[in-house]
């Protein structure tokens, strides 16, 4: 994993750098904050970033520990998942008191109506028998009255739980989506990678994982400016997500590199996938929006590994990532699987 050795690493020395740079503890969460940054993991940490150091012209200690706990810390996801599911559990507890409401309105309608019975099987005279039916006829009313305003209660209380129910569905969809590109995030691609080899242990079902990389992404980046580069990240999201099926897994793994699960395709048909992915690319001409000047076409590169019995998801990862090496190294704007690369071993 050559190419993703280069790749942290330049990412490293730059967080060291703007540790340096700012002068602040080099602590985890320092180094974490400006590594999440430089790589575009975090493209709303990487806004905040850019308007303190425009607003102040640095970073500060206690800024980076804000930053960290208001856009790394599980992006705040465990708290967004326990403020829904105390809501959701007050929901069921209120829901529980409705329904224990009108089983004791039923009892009690119970209680009266084995009265009436009793009293009916005695002789009552017509003014007993009159109001009998008089205080059956209000008791019916008003159990007919508080089982309207019961039905409206569960129905409030069935609405709540529905909404509770769709934005905890919404948190995790937004935890496990990159904000820039709306593709998968690192999170969604680690989680549906151990999902899918768990899977495949047993279903034996072919499988692959491209890995793909902007060419020359940091020079263009560094000539055109971030949101420029952030453009062509969402142009080649675009692509990807263009050229690929529902049941497919796309995801931005870091920076300018993306990951595809195929579930369900062999190496030739992945291949085929990569190369309309590819060429999509190729075809289009990025211009940039603020002055309307054509900055050329970009290129990506391209790996493929075929899932074995034996793959982890760290060896599928080096095996796709190492393809991919390959290709960077044999030119660039190519797409290599690891068939191909063994039988250049071969050759």
């Amino acid at each position: 994993m050559r190419n993703e050795f280069e790749r942290t690493i330049g990412f490293a020395e730059e967080s060291v750098h703007h540790i340096r740079e700012n002068q602040v503890p080099a602590y985890p969460k320092t180094y974490e904050v400006w590594f999440t940054h430089l790589s575009g993991a975090n493209r709303k940490l990487s806004i905040a970033i850019e308007e303190m150091i425009a607003k102040f012209g640095r970073v500060s200690a206690g800024q980076i520990l804000h930053l960290h706990e208001t856009f790394i810390s599980n992006d705040g996801y465990d708290d967004k998942v326990d403020r829904i599911s105390n809501r959701i559990t007050g929901e069921a507890e209120n829901l529980q008191k409705i329904i224990q409401k009108s089983y004791n309105l039923a009892q009690e309608f119970g209680i009266s109506l084995n009265q009436a019975s009793n009293d009916l099987k005695i002789e009552l005279d017509q003014e007993s028998l009159h109001k009998l039916i008089q205080r059956l006829a209000l008791e019916t009313a008003a159990v007919e009255g508080e089982n309207r305003k019961l039905v409206e209660e569960l129905k409030t209380a069935h609405i709540g739980i529905q909404q509770l129910h769709e934005n905890l569905k919404e948190v995790r969809q937004e935890t496990l989506m990159d904000d820039l590109t709306a593709i998968g995030n690192r999170r969604h691609f680690d989680r549906s990678l151990a999902k899918i080899l768990t899977g495949f242990q047993t279903s034996r079902e072919p499988t692959c994982l491209i890995m793909a990389d902007i060419d020359h992404f940091k020079k263009f980046n560094d000539k055109w400016g971030h949101q420029t580069g952030d453009q062509v990240l969402r142009l080649v999201a675009l692509a990807i997500r263009n050229n690929i099926k529902m049941q497919d897994i796309a995801c931005r793994y870091g920076g300018e590199e993306f990951a595809i699960i195929l579930p369900g395709v062999t190496l030739d048909q992945a291949k085929l996938v990569a190369e309309r992915i590819r060429l999509a690319v190729a075809k289009r001409d990025v211009v940039k929006r603020s002055t309307g000047e054509n900055l050329g076409k970009i290129t990506i590169s391209g790996g493929i590994a075929f899932f074995n019995r034996e793959d982890t998801a760290e060896s599928i990862i080096r095996r796709a990532d190492s393809c991919l090496y390959l290709a960077k190294k044999s030119g660039r704007n190519l797409v290599i699987t690891d068939r191909e690369k063994a039988a250049r071993k071969v050759a």
